[in-house]
């Protein structure tokens, strides 16, 4: 299900084109949202560094800064989500590498046994070589 949303296990989180629209979607709204808002305001060009003006920046754009805020939880899920995609792919490579080698340890079990038999005769009245 997850593979429908572009989480790729074999690519790194940082190449994933989802991962930086989640990011950056919200941020660049969140941006050009309070460029629009403060213009409009005629809020434009004014800095106001005193504790009065971070309150009424606050205050304003609060808003603003909750929908820039939004990219950090999209970001961490859409990472777990990946991650967990890169974890079942790495314990499924595991159990087919262990089968593999199960299978050839048997098969090489088997090999032995035989050379063990080349010489012998399944039955002593027969003589029928195994």
């Amino acid at each position: 299900m997850l593979r429908n949303f572009g989480v790729n296990p074999g690519k790194g989180l940082l190449k994933h084109k989802v991962f930086w629209a989640l990011i950056l979607v919200p941020v660049s709204l969140g941006l050009v949202l309070m460029v629009v808002s403060a213009a409009c305001a005629g809020l434009l060009f004014q800095l106001d560094l005193t504790p009065q003006g971070f309150n009424f920046f606050y205050s304003e754009f609060k808003f603003h800064l909750a929908l820039m805020a939004l990219a950090i939880p999209l970001g961490a899920t859409f990472s777990r989500a990946h991650s967990s995609e890169q974890t079942a792919s790495l314990i499924t490579q595991a159990i087919v590498k262990d089968n593999k080698e199960k299978e050839l340890s048997r098969r090489q079990g088997f090999l032995d046994c035989i050379g063990i038999y080349d010489e012998k005769l399944i039955s002593n009245e027969s003589r029928i070589n195994f």
